[in-house]
């Protein structure tokens, strides 16, 4: 991976990660020759000096930011020549002294690894992510807790239909000339791009704002004010690809907001909530894992777990594999099936069914089979505590009873697609009854 560059030198490429808030820069473009702007590539190539590189070290950015716009990881790639007789730098000591010469606290240098000397960080890279945070309710910038300041875009109006922008995001994903789009003068010569994923979703409250402020720039978290059921029943449609594939990072986050709508109703579903979490959890670190790209899909994620026996597919007894995804998801297919049914008995039932005769009808054909006698009879007794129909449909927050029957309508087949595909999916591949 060394090679010979100048005349008794040799030659090391690096792979960098690196963060940085770009409020103070020009962009993370080096700026040449203009001593009124800066970008955060002038700082790394003036730390990089330090490295004594026989030659300058250059900086080759993955991917370009604007001004003001921050990275929590971009990357670049650099040659460091060292004099004859001199073992090249380890990642380590490059990204220690990179870290420690940088002249400016908003850039640090997350990790370093050695590559083969062909490699190029921009031509190399498979895809980019994007995140845009807005707070609404905010007349004045200035309005905005200092700590978000330069960190989010200020809206005034004091609430955003997400529905509905969920909706019309979908229109972006595939493939399209975004030339509209470019900047008078830019150089790039190829504006068609290919947008995989899009998400649109109301975020939590701001950390940094206390419970008893009343900025109006955050609405503290909880279910009167921020949870809508239609927005989560809605977007599992994102779940859906057009060739049918699930993608779990949209399945991760609908089952969040139904966690949410279950939590709202008191501690009677806990006992479901709190399993559900724990299996988020586990999605959530197999899709943060080196094997992620296994994860995007449930479809992927079946091929490779069965495909390298990381499934007991043989086994009924105690699971050599408890954290596999497929196991995992499993528990949550399930779950999914008791909460479509019991919603499906709110939305069809006379105003005066009782909620605990319904939930228990949709528990007994889906849950009831995998517990055993004592937790069935616990969730027996403690369905007879369940609020009216009523309250449930109020805790909805999308208006009237009447609006959230209607609601229901319209969006189950959402939960009900979603369902059916990983049924079909598990079933094809003998995976409904892993321990």
């Amino acid at each position: 991976m060394s090679s010979c560059g100048a005349v008794g030198s040799v030659r090391a490429r690096y792979l960098v990660f690196f963060q940085y808030l770009g409020t103070d820069f020009n962009g993370v473009a080096a700026v040449r020759g203009n001593h009124r702007a800066v970008g955060v590539q002038n700082f790394l190539e003036e730390a990089a000096k330090r490295l004594n590189s026989v030659e300058p070290v250059r900086f080759t950015i993955s991917s370009r930011t604007d001004a003001g716009v921050h990275a929590l990881s971009n990357a670049a790639h650099l040659d460091i020549h060292r004099r004859s007789g001199l073992s090249p730098y380890s990642p380590e000591v490059v990204a220690q002294a990179l870290n420690t010469h940088l002249k400016h606290r908003a850039i640090r240098v997350l990790k370093a690894f050695r590559v083969p000397n062909n490699f190029h960080a921009r031509h190399a890279a498979t895809s980019r992510t994007y995140l845009y945070r807005l707070a609404t309710g905010c007349p004045w910038p200035d309005q905005l807790p200092v700590f978000e300041q330069n960190v989010c875009w200020a809206l005034q109006t004091t609430c955003l239909d997400v529905a509905a922008m969920q909706e019309a995001a979908q229109h972006l994903l595939g493939t399209h000339d975004f030339s509209a789009f470019q900047s008078a003068g830019s150089p790039a010569t190829n504006t068609v791009r290919t947008l995989q994923r899009v998400s649109v979703s109301s975020g939590p409250a701001s950390p940094f704002v206390l419970p008893q402020e009343s900025s109006p720039c955050w609405k503290m978290d909880g279910p009167e004010t921020e949870f809508n059921l239609k927005v989560v029943l809605v977007s599992f449609k994102q779940c859906l690809t057009e060739e049918g594939e699930v993608l779990l990072d949209h399945y991760i986050a609908s089952w969040k907001g139904l966690v949410r709508f279950l939590n709202s109703l008191g501690a009677v579903f806990s006992f479901i909530s709190k399993d559900v979490v724990s299996k988020l959890q586990i999605m959530e670190h197999l899709r943060n894992s080196p094997q992620y790209e296994h994860y995007t899909s449930l479809q992927s994620m079946v091929a490779y777990e069965v495909g390298n026996k990381l499934v007991d597919i043989d086994r009924r007894s105690r699971s050599r594999y408890p954290n596999s995804g497929c196991r995992t998801v499993l528990r949550l297919h399930r779950a999914l099936h008791w909460l479509r049914l019991f919603l499906e008995g709110l939305h069809t039932s006379p105003e005066d069914a009782r909620t605990s005769t319904l939930c228990s009808d949709a528990y007994n054909a889906t849950l009831a089979a995998y517990h055993s006698w004592i937790i069935r009879q616990a969730v027996t007794v403690a369905f007879c505590a369940l609020p009216t129909r009523k309250v449930f449909l109020e805790a909805m927050n999308v208006g009237s009873s009447e609006q959230a029957v209607e609601m229901l309508g319209e969006a189950l087949p959402f939960i009900e697609h979603v369902y059916d595909i990983s049924q079909k999916l598990y079933a094809e591949h003998s995976l409904l009854d892993l321990p």
